[in-house]
């Protein structure tokens, strides 16, 4: 079949599209992982900032106070007063909103300007402060009115005062300060982060995709190199199966060739006599003989045509085991020996499968009558052994010598008259074709007993 170069190119677009799909999503991954390391690294840089603000507050506040409450002036000052008045001169610094102190109890106690509606501090922030640690808050939501003066954000720096004496909590200042210049510093580490962030993620996904390209054209490359081994396979499944076709054909060619010797033989004997001395009983024997042959060439016949067919519907065992009778009943009742069949186990071959056990089991049927003596019996019957369907073939004849039943399934020197030696070895490989084993079971004086294990 001759391939377009429209159906290699459309070939190409489909193998490419699920890669494209697979490296967009790998690269939204990298890009959300970015985001999100980033949106975490804004948060700690905006808390760092603003911690840091009130950590450059904390040693100049507490300087003044301890000043203040120094000096002799301020000896009959409450200690709030005094902690308040010596936090004047941080209200006229520029930027500065407000100036509050509050006890070690949370309580506000008095602040600049003087505001009525101020809260209490929490019980968290009281034992921040008992723990000697500063702390500030940053808020970028405030009142309307603070908006219409211009003030966007406010920053409130909190820094617990100690006695140095006994290290007791004596007050709490917080400072209230315009947060423009916090916010500019967050609008600058939000460029810097935005610009590191797609800095990191074109720069890492260029890398991600040459890797992931690399990679998939080898993937790509090895698929390919998979497909033509599996092609080859393929050819060699199809020329082996044409082999064991060649194969069964010839191991039914050999049976056939098998069954005709004997018969023929016998009929030709006939024919050179011309029919001088031949009484009836020798005229029904060439006639069986004829009838036989007749019926193995078109029992290969069969074989052969449900192997062009294919495997066909099932055929339920005991109807092959009635055809087997019909085939074989003549020359048991013409021998005197007693034919019994029975089917124990229910199961179904195919057509294929059906016509080379039919071969295999006529073969072994008619070796059974000829070992029998007259009065004899031969018994075939169907059952299952070890979880296996198998038909077994059972005579009274004098059973295998030992030289025989040691290399039973092979060409070897017949015990019978004009006999080839080479029945059951071809019998062995008709049932290798059809996937079973033919087995001898036992051997004795008192007969022989061969299995076909499916």
């Amino acid at each position: 079949m001759k391939v377009t170069n429209k159906e290699i190119e459309f070939s190409a677009r489909k193998s490419l599209g699920p890669a494209v799909a697979l490296l967009g999503l790998v690269l939204i991954v990298f890009g959300s992982i970015i985001g999100l390391l980033s949106w975490q690294l804004r948060d700690d840089l905006r808390d760092s900032i603003v911690q840091r603000s009130a950590e450059i507050w904390a040693p100049l506040t507490r300087f003044q106070v301890q000043q203040a409450l120094s000096q002799a002036l301020f000896e009959a000052f409450e200690i709030e007063d005094a902690i308040l008045y010596a936090l004047l001169d941080t209200y006229s610094i520029d930027g500065a909103l407000g100036v509050y102190v509050f006890d070690a109890e949370g309580q506000f106690i008095s602040g600049i300007p003087n505001l009525e509606d101020v809260l209490p501090l929490s019980e968290n922030e009281v034992a921040i402060a008992e723990a000697k640690r500063n702390w500030a808050e940053y808020r970028s939501s405030v009142d309307q009115a603070d908006r219409e003066d211009g003030l966007n954000s406010i920053l409130l720096m909190s820094i617990p005062l100690f006695d140095e004496s006994n290290g007791q909590l004596l007050a709490v200042a917080r400072y209230s300060m315009d947060g423009a210049e916090i916010e500019s510093e967050f609008k600058e580490i939000d460029r810097e982060l935005v610009w590191q962030g797609a800095g990191a993620f074109f720069g890492g996904g260029v890398v991600i995709s040459i890797v992931f390209l690399f990679f998939f054209s080898r993937l790509r490359k090895a698929q390919e190199v998979l497909e033509m081994r599996a092609k080859s396979l393929a050819e060699a499944n199809t020329e082996l199966a044409m082999v064991a076709k060649t194969s069964a054909v010839g191991a039914v060619a050999s049976h056939l060739i098998h069954g005709l010797k004997n018969p023929l033989a016998g009929v030709r004997q006939h024919i050179a006599t011309g029919g001088e001395g031949l009484d009836e009983e020798d005229w029904e024997h060439a006639n069986l003989a004829a009838v036989r042959m007749q019926t193995m060439i078109n029992d290969v016949v069969s074989v052969l045509q449900s192997d062009a067919l294919g495997e066909g519907d099932d055929i339920d065992v005991e109807d092959m085991l009635e055809t087997l009778r019909n085939k074989i009943l003549a020359n048991a009742t013409n021998s005197r020996i007693q034919l019994n069949i029975k089917s124990e186990h229910p199961y179904s071959l195919s057509i294929r499968k059906t016509s080379i056990a039919l071969l295999i089991l006529e073969n072994l049927a008619m070796n059974g009558i000829e070992a029998c003596p007259n009065g004899g019996e031969v018994n075939i019957k169907s059952n299952e052994t070890d979880g296996r369907f198998c038909i077994e073939i059972s005579d009274s004849g004098n059973g295998f010598s030992s030289e025989a039943k040691e290399n039973i399934f092979k060409p070897q020197q017949s015990s019978k008259p004009d006999g080839a030696g080479i029945g059951l070895a071809i019998c062995q490989q008709l049932a290798r074709h059809i996937g079973a084993k033919l087995l001898l079971v036992e051997t004795g004086l008192s007969g022989s007993t061969l299995r076909l294990v499916f």
